[in-house]
């Protein structure tokens, strides 16, 4: 699981009725997801908001590829 550590940019326009703080708040349940696989690694993004594909687009195709060889 990769998670970011800056908080959220800005929203797409379309996302209506949620602010950046309110899924902040909900980006707290994130070390529960975890936990429900702890056999997963956990990453945590330095320097990355919500957008770790644009920001850190090897980091992600690296974590695919882990993801793929575990599961062969």
């Amino acid at each position: 699981m990769l998670t970011k550590t800056e908080p959220f940019g800005g929203l797409p326009a379309e996302l209506e009725g949620f602010t950046a703080e309110d899924l902040e708040a909900a980006w707290v349940l994130a070390p529960y997801l975890v936990a429900l696989a702890p056999q997963t690694p956990h990453i945590l993004v330095a320097g990355s908001d919500h957008y770790i594909q644009v920001h850190q687009p090897d980091l992600v195709a690296a974590a695919v590829r882990l993801v793929v060889q575990r599961g062969s």
